[in-house]
This record gives C-alpha cells, sequence and structure tokens, in this order.
C-alpha cells in the first residue's frame, strides 16, 4: 500500500514539472522574436544576418549554421537602404528617347493650339512616339471611307506639320465595336483598313508627302480608348490615329494624354 502512494506521488511530480519545458521553448522563441524585432527597425544589415542566423540556430539546433553567404570586403560597413537597393539607374538612350518624345509632343501640340484645331484633334502619346487622334465625324461618313470636304481640309492643315519634320507616320484606322456587313465592307477590318489608306493616298497624292515615310494600318474595334458601351464612347472609338514614330523597336498605338 505504502509503495502504491510513493509511485502515485512520483507521477504527479514529474507531471508538474513538464511545463518548464514549454515555458523554456516559448521564452527562447520570444527572446529570438524581439532580437528580429530590433535588427529590422534599425536597418542594420550585420544584425539582421546575426538575427537570422541565431533563429536558425534555435529551431535547427545547430549554431554553425548560416542563412547568407558572406558579404564582399567592406560591405557590411554600408547601412541598408531599401530605396537605394531597388533605384535602376535610367539609360541614357532612354532619356534622349523620352526627351524627343516629349519635345516632338510639345511642338504637334503648338501646332494644334496655332491653327485653330483643338476641336478636332487630340496629341497624346506612347513609349513609339506622338500619336494626333482624328475622329471619324471629321473625316467620314459613317460605314464609309471616302473623305469629307471638311476633312479634306482638316488633312491640308495637317500636311503642313507633316513636311515639317522627317519621322515615319503610321495612319491607324480604328472602329467601334458594332458589326458592318456590306458587299465593300463585310467587316470593320476591311473599314478600318481602307478608311487608312484613303488618308494616306491623300497625303502622298495630294500633297506629295514622301510614301517610303508612311504606313497604314487597320485595328478594326480591337484597340477602342474606351470601353463601346455607351454612344458617346463608341463615337470616340471611331477614329483615325497619325501615329508619328520616335522609337522604331517598340510598339502601341494607345497612348496617356498630357
Amino acid at each position: 500500500m505504502a509503495r502504491r502512494r510513493k509511485k502515485n506521488f512520483d507521477e504527479a511530480s514529474s507531471g508538474s514539472q513538464g511545463w518548464i519545458v514549454t515555458f523554456s521553448d516559448l521564452m527562447t522563441l520570444l527572446l529570438t522574436f524581439f532580437i528580429l524585432l530590433y535588427s529590422f527597425s534599425t536597418l542594420d544589415i550585420i544584425k539582421f544576418k546575426q538575427a537570422a542566423a541565431s533563429l536558425q540556430s534555435v529551431l535547427s539546433g545547430n549554431p554553425s549554421t548560416m542563412i547568407f553567404n558572406e558579404t564582399p570586403s567592406g560591405a557590411d560597413q554600408l547601412p541598408f537602404d531599401p530605396m537605394v537597393q531597388m533605384q535602376v539607374p535610367q539609360s541614357k538612350d532612354q532619356t534622349t528617347l523620352d526627351s524627343e518624345i516629349v519635345e516632338m509632343f510639345e511642338m504637334i501640340q503648338a501646332f494644334i493650339k496655332e491653327n485653330g484645331l483643338s476641336a478636332d484633334l487630340e496629341v497624346t502619346y506612347n513609349a513609339k512616339g506622338v500619336l494626333v487622334n482624328i475622329s471619324e465625324a471629321v473625316l467620314f461618313e459613317s460605314g464609309k471611307a471616302e473623305i469629307k470636304t471638311d476633312g479634306q481640309m482638316l488633312l491640308d492643315t495637317i500636311s503642313k506639320l507633316l513636311t515639317t519634320i522627317d519621322n515615319d507616320i503610321e495612319i491607324q484606322g480604328h472602329t467601334d465595336n458594332q458589326p458592318i456587313q456590306t458587299d465593300k465592307y463585310p467587316t470593320n477590318w476591311e473599314l478600318s483598313v481602307d478608311r487608312a489608306v484613303q488618308v494616306t493616298r491623300y497625303f502622298v497624292q495630294r500633297h506629295q508627302i514622301e510614301p517610303d515615310r508612311l504606313k497604314a494600318a487597320g485595328f478594326a474595334e480591337f484597340q477602342p480608348l474606351v470601353p463601346n458601351s455607351t454612344y458617346e464612347n463608341r463615337a470616340l472609338n471611331r477614329r483615325v490615329n497619325l501615329l508619328i514614330i520616335i522609337d522604331h523597336e517598340t510598339g502601341g498605338s494607345n497612348g496617356r494624354t498630357t
């Protein structure tokens, strides 16, 4: 009977000390956590590496294990600045390209204002160059590609600008998403291409702009400026763009207005 009481006492004594192991683990994890907080607050790469190594040592039981490779000599003496590390230097060529695009944009914008064309034209730019946006209503009747008289007068004025520059020009036709099916234009592809071709031919035949500078392209409804959800939006998407190319290596026809 006495022996049985002693066994129960030993089991109770052993169970009552089991919390010490859990408490010890908890204190170790809390210590490691605060070390990490301290290292992050100072943004010091040396302390960060030391704290990370300590954490790994606690978790793996191997104090000699390191997470990071050794840094080059003298690197540990430099403070860690995440903003400096994320900066990507801009190339000289890119800076020059951007300045050329902005310069062309400002020149065309000034031309539009001087000639009173702000109501008919919008000038924008993208990574490839500068775009002059002409609404369909100025140039064409709905579903047609014959240039109206008012549209011809507008193109006559624009040609004065084009003869002062030597950049290549891409004339782009765009439509809305309303389907068209006629003998001449089975789809919007044919309509958008024909409109671009008619404007291109007008510049060449009427104003002797060098044909090798010009290119006609049709995009149908697949590069809208705005969703084709309303009548007004569809009118904005029906347009002809004159893309004055600055960079021959990148593409795109939708720019940003400034």
